[in-house]
């Protein structure tokens, strides 16, 4: 992985304040691309552009809501503005509500969809029809979850939109290879992130996942940014409609 370099590339993330996300940017940095960092919450963009500019790579903060399909084409105007073109594009916002079927509101449910699905989507389609298609490239890595193959308890809506996410990034490689578009999927399994703090901070909880998972430990998220590097890299050219699955083993039961 140390020879892979991104070097003049344009990248955007979403997501990009905390966990998953945020690690993919460094990561990025590392190996030489120029950011294009999106999250709601400015502050955590600008802490994130403070450690890429350490790094000695450029950083444009874009606060936006990626629920709001106005915003999204607004930021990504915005993107085309500072730097003329967007290389690689990272869907990696995302939300998660622990709750029975039978108690899930109608407003837990579109928070859930709406972020993970919904702004995933339409992240996708603004980039390739303001970027991507017009230059005739791009790498599209949509960050989605094992749980989009498989169920788990108080997770139906959480595992509705990544299942969704999938369906739609086998979707977006067919239609866009033509257009020299990879569209790929990294799924996660439990990383230590954020997200999972109730898990981690439960002794009951966190034996009960690790006993599901073959190599018995969580991912770090620096294991799941390599293999987002991997695929918005030269070396994954032939590689479009793919699941990625970083979750020790769990969905090979």
């Amino acid at each position: 992985m140390a020879n892979i370099r991104l070097d003049d590339k344009i990248a955007l993330v979403t997501g990009a304040g905390k966990g998953i996300g945020r690690d993919i940017a460094i990561t990025f940095a590392e190996a030489g691309a120029k950011l294009a960092v999106v999250s709601r919450t400015e502050s955590d963009l600008q802490s994130l552009a403070d450690k890429i500019n350490i790094l000695g790579s450029q950083t444009l903060v874009v606060p936006l809501d990626v629920r709001n399909v106005k915003e999204i084409y607004q930021g990504v105007e915005k993107v085309l503005n500072h730097y003329s073109k967007i290389d690689i594009l990272v869907n990696s916002a995302g939300t998660e509500i622990f709750e029975k079927v039978i108690d899930v509101s109608e407003k837990n449910w579109y928070q859930t969809i709406e972020t993970n699905l919904k702004g995933t989507f339409f992240m996708c389609q603004a980039v390739a029809k303001k970027a991507m298609i017009p230059q005739k490239k791009g790498k599209i890595i949509n960050i989605s979850s094992q749980l989009a193959f498989v169920g788990n308890y108080d997770r139906s809506v959480y595992c509705s939109s990544k299942g969704g996410i999938s369906a739609m990034t086998r979707a977006m490689a067919i239609e866009w290879a033509d257009d020299h578009i990879n569209v790929n999927e990294v799924a996660p399994g439990y990383t230590k992130t954020e997200l999972i703090q109730e898990i981690l901070k439960d002794e009951k909880k966190y034996n009960t996942a690790i006993n599901l998972i073959p190599l018995k430990k969580m991912a770090e998220t620096r294991e799941v940014s390599m293999a987002v590097l991997y695929l918005a890299s030269e070396y994954a050219n032939f590689v479009t409609g793919a699941s990625l699955l970083i979750d020790g083993g769990y969905t090979a039961r």
